[in-house]
């Protein structure tokens, strides 16, 4: 569609609002009549002085008048034109396209650009059901159009999802570990039989090392041997591998003294490991898994040789709680991840659709057409629930179904849910007031707003690293995240099976719950005092 400045170049035109011809004449004329820099401000001008009780002009049916009637209708931005032609013509304009156009305020400024809106409501003005049901269907239209915004809001976020479950916070695969061993090739070992007699019986021909090799190859670690302890040392020592282990001679039969005859055990026959310490995840993995190995190897031996299998173990009984299946970080983490898309996404649409209305002068237009900013964020509000529903079921399905990652059924997922959708609330509202409203006029300052605030939230809510290790003042302000406040009462839920009555299930949801209601109240105060944050000045 044309705008009012497009054809300045016509002999006569006619601005029409409510059906009142409030002007006529030539677009040159109209502009110097009064005072304007484009044809445009003028006929804002003139709506801003037109008393909706004056009677319509009457003019020659005898002339021919292109009319312009200036579009209220949400579905078009700019302008509809109607070309008479006679009398008749004219008389088959219907009222019912007429009646839709509002009355616009009597304190509207000269220009476009000077609109005082210092309320969220217009005044004695109420909601009108007709015109948010007209926004959410241009907003539907301009969103199937942007197919960037659809791929950044609906695509992107599951390709995300299933890169952080299946890469960030699982156990390393593959890695790569030198092996010397003694007592048997490592090729021979693939051959050697599970348990199937007592060490300690002096026929047996078994080989522990062998054991605790194949314990570490279950777990998808890369052996490969090397000639001597010196050569594996040198290829830790230059990265080219993570560990080297060493198996003596008579690793075996040394096992057999540790465990019978412990004093007897000497020191020269222990199996020996070097590993890296440029990656402290890498060792900390390793040296578990060797532990493990031993351990694993020296209960099962004691178990063959119809031994107490305890007395090689700790003193100590251990009973979890909570979290029996919790076997990597990721299933620590996954909440919290999802509590983060939920915010971000819904951030981003609200600021992206927010400031291109704003730089587009849509917003502009439509305050002047009689809709109010509470129409405009009740309809956009209603669009970005519709999204993040569409996109939280989907990230849901595939943590927990696809992922496998622990969940526990119980009343708490209703808690679960409601937290989602209150966090696409807290960023949709923070993407409105803070954003597009209050700081930035621009969809790239908003946007890198939105980028680092999310990342901090992620990295202080527990998403990368506990929030134990952090200072006590930090940790004090990242118990008030809200990201922080939604993740940790999903993971009760999810991980400990928490109901949905359960105290501090009651009481995570409350505080997340009011930051929505912070963020509410700041953008009414900013609509209080903070005059024309609705439209780009410039």
């Amino acid at each position: 569609m044309p705008t009012l400045n497009r054809i300045t170049t016509l002999n006569q035109i006619g601005l029409m609002r409510n059906g009142v011809l409030v002007e006529e004449g030539s677009p040159q004329e109209i502009i110097f009549k009064y005072e304007a820099d484009s044809l445009e401000s003028a006929f804002l001008t003139l709506c801003s002085h037109q008393d909706s009780n004056l009677a319509p002009k009457v003019f020659d049916i005898n002339i021919n008048y292109f009319f312009i009637i200036y579009q209220l209708n949400v579905f078009d931005k700019n302008l509809i034109f109607f070309e008479f032609t006679s009398y008749k013509n004219r008389l088959s304009l219907k009222k019912k396209n007429l009646d839709q156009f509002d009355i616009l305020p009597k304190d509207v400024k000269k220009s476009h650009n000077n609109i005082e809106s210092n309320n969220l409501f217009r005044n004695g003005k109420p909601v009108d059901s007709i015109r948010i049901k007209a926004l959410l269907k241009k907003s539907l239209h301009v969103l199937y159009r942007d197919y960037w915004l659809l791929f950044t809001l609906m695509i992107l976020p599951l390709f995300q999802i299933c890169i952080f479950s299946s890469g960030v916070g699982v156990n390393f695969k593959g890695m790569e570990i030198a092996i010397q061993n003694d007592e048997i090739n490592l090729n021979d070992c693939k051959h050697i039989s599970n348990f199937n007699g007592c060490i300690f019986n002096n026929d047996t021909t078994q080989l522990m090392s062998c054991f605790a090799i194949q314990y570490l190859t279950s777990l998808d670690y890369t052996l490969v041997e090397v000639k001597n302890r010196h050569a594996g040392e040198i290829f830790v020592d230059n990265y080219k591998f993570l560990a080297f282990i060493h198996f003596p001679k008579s690793f075996t039969q040394e096992l057999t003294k540790f465990i019978d005859t412990p004093n007897e055990y000497g020191t020269q026959s222990l199996s020996y490991m070097h590993f890296a310490k440029h990656n402290l995840l890498f060792k900390n993995q390793i040296i578990l898994d060797v532990t493990n190995a031993m351990r694993s190897l020296i209960y099962n031996t004691l178990n063959s040789c119809s031994n107490n299998p305890k007395i090689a173990g700790l003193p100590m009984e251990f009973n979890a709680l909570y979290g029996k299946e919790v076997k990597v970080h990721v299933h620590s983490t996954a909440a919290v991840f999802l509590a983060m898309g939920t915010f971000y996404f819904s951030s981003i649409y609200s600021v992206s659709t927010m400031l291109s209305e704003r730089m587009d002068g849509i917003l502009s237009r439509s305050m002047f057409a009689g809709v109010t900013i509470l129409e405009l964020l009740i309809s956009m509000f209603c669009i970005s629930n519709f999204l993040i529903l569409i996109h939280s079921g989907t990230a849901v399905i595939i943590v927990y179904v696809f992922f496998s990652n622990p969940i526990h059924i119980s009343s708490g997922l209703f808690m679960y849910a409601m937290l989602i959708i209150i966090m696409s609330w807290i960023g949709f509202l923070f993407g409105k007031c803070l954003l597009a409203a209050g700081i930035t006029p621009t969809k790239a300052g908003g946007v890198h707003i939105m980028n680092g605030w999310a990342l901090s939230q992620m990295l202080l809510s527990g998403g990368v690293w506990p929030i134990d290790g952090q200072s006590p003042l930090l940790r004090s302000v990242s118990e008030l995240l809200p990201m922080r406040l939604a993740g940790k009462t999903m993971n009760d839920i999810t991980l400990k099976g928490w109901t949905m009555d359960h105290p501090s299930v009651i009481k995570g949801t409350l505080a997340t719950f009011g930051h929505a209601i912070l963020l509410i109240l700041i953008l009414i105060v900013l609509s209080k005092l903070k005059k024309n944050m609705w439209v780009i000045h410039k």
